[in-house]
């Protein structure tokens, strides 16, 4: 995460790191693929 947004000291065992996962379903995708794929992100 970008440093400005997280104010704890790099060196603190307590900092954790962030992902924001993101999943787009198109019409072209099989029923259910979608679900799928963001399952196997988590």
């Amino acid at each position: 995460m970008a440093d400005f947004l997280d104010k704890t000291p790099s060196t603190d065992s307590k900092r954790c790191e962030r992902a924001f996962l993101v999943g787009v379903q198109s019409t072209e995708m099989a029923p259910g693929e979608a679900a799928e794929l963001l399952t196997e992100l988590h």
